[in-house]
């Protein structure tokens, strides 16, 4: 059998969750079939597995349908019409990895942006979610919560109708597939790390850790307001933002990291007790997972909280690190639930400060390895990732009815603006500079 996947973002020494995903996902359906992955122009991944076969993004013919037909199925991210063209008839089954709604992140991305921006991303990002969602035959999502999502689009833009959601055929489409745990054990990764640590922690730090990026959609001051008083009662606690500038060099740095390092450099505790990084090579995060007290994720009270599955959090869970999370999600309701997290309010920064003191008054008390073991049991990549390997021998094309092809011809006429011009890009860059 063999296997396509197109590669959802940089990966190798650098890699945010979609790079991950898509090089987990790789590396598991590799035991199982030649698998083909494809890949930006700065990704330095490597396999020593020879059933994974790497091709640049520039030497795939995505718009051939003779180049499908070498393979059995392929797998791309629901932003994949964003970058090439693909057929209009795609050949061989589709199956469309839509497990970040990244169209609600948008929202939030380009609310403020210059109106010829605006609209020219956010409808050129919902008619290319909408072609995938078209084309797809068969989607993996995290969990419930984003498959009644994507059953909103789907039922909207025609892809359910009589003939394809008759009987149970609808609830056949989906996968459920969260984000993975990495499969070796923790304790196993970090002694093969080189164990260093960045210059400005020391082993004696009590190190408050925000693993992931500085987005735009989620709540990063709200912890920066809250170090004054939890350095009150722990002077050794540093907060380390292990990235604010995405390695994929097309994803520019967000306004929320300006403002972060601006309130850090504000409050004097910049590069003191706050610390940042540009990026955390994925090996270096092991020493930091391992010496960190606590993780923390934060997020705006916004619609797209509700259907995210935080991928950082599964750093935390390899780790066994204790967790201090915004509500609203499925991820974090387990996690409170399980005992290894603490929720705290919204743009709180008392209540986040209590959260992360009452953890660290605790944290060589605490007895939850147990669940932390259990956790990662669940969400181990060879757990998750099972239910592909089942698919994978009897996937088929779904026939396309007339509903969808309908609503094909539609997205012909979909307003997309023209893109904006230099001079709107411009002044953009000018403003972010002046924030």
């Amino acid at each position: 059998m063999k296997i396509f996947i197109a590669g959802y973002d940089v990966m190798g020494t650098n890699m945010a969750g979609p790079g991950m995903r898509s090089y987990a996902i790789a590396k598991f359906l590799s035991s199982y079939a030649d698998v083909t992955l494809s890949h930006c122009e700065t990704s330095d991944i490597k396999f020593t597995n020879d059933s994974v076969k790497l091709i640049s993004d520039a030497d795939v013919v995505w718009e051939s349908e003779d180049f499908w037909r070498e393979y059995d199925f392929a797998i791309m991210p629901g932003s994949q019409n964003l970058k090439v063209t693909l057929p209009d008839n795609f050949p061989i089954p589709l199956v469309v990895d839509i497990y970040d709604p990244y169209i609600l992140e948008n929202i939030e991305l380009l609310s403020d942006k210059k109106p010829s921006i605006r609209d020219y991303e956010y409808l050129r990002h919902l008619k290319s979610m909408i072609e995938m969602l078209l084309k797809g035959d068969r989607f993996l999502v995290t969990s419930d919560i984003t498959k009644d999502f994507f059953l909103g689009m789907m039922a909207g833009w025609g892809v359910l109708n009589p003939v394809s959601a008759s009987k149970d055929k609808s609830e056949k489409l989906f996968l459920e597939i969260p984000f993975g745990v990495t499969d070796e054990p923790f304790d196993s990764a970090y002694s093969k790390s080189n164990k260093e640590l960045p210059g400005d922690i020391s082993p004696d730090d009590d190190v408050i850790l925000w693993a992931g990026g500085l987005w735009d959609w989620l709540d990063p001051q709200s912890v920066i307001n809250a170090m004054p008083d939890i350095l009150h009662n722990h002077p050794n606690a540093k907060l380390m933002f292990m990235g604010y500038k995405h390695p994929n060099k097309h994803v520019p740095i967000m306004d929320t990291a300006y403002q972060c390092i601006d309130m850090a450099k504000k409050s004097g505790l910049y590069e003191k007790s706050i610390i940042f990084r540009e990026w955390t090579p994925f090996e270096e995060r092991i020493p930091l997972l391992h010496v960190s007290k606590i993780g923390v994720s934060l997020h705006k009270k916004h619609l797209e909280t509700r259907f995210s599955f935080r991928t950082r959090l599964m750093d935390y869970i390899w780790a066994g690190i204790p967790m201090v999370l915004s509500g609203g999600d499925v991820l974090s309701k387990e996690l409170a639930s399980s005992g290894v997290a603490e929720i705290v309010l919204n743009n709180n920064p008392k209540s986040i400060a209590d959260a992360v003191s009452k953890l660290l008054d605790k944290s060589d008390k605490m007895d939850i390895s147990q669940t932390f073991d259990n956790l990662r049991l669940q969400y181990r990549w060879e757990t998750v990732l099972a239910p592909i390997a089942e698919m994978a021998g009897n996937i088929q094309k779904i026939e396309k009815s007339d509903y969808q092809n309908l609503f094909k011809d539609y997205l012909k006429e979909f307003p997309v603006p023209p893109a904006p011009g230099l001079i709107d890009r411009g002044i953009e860059k000018i403003k972010k500079k002046l924030r």
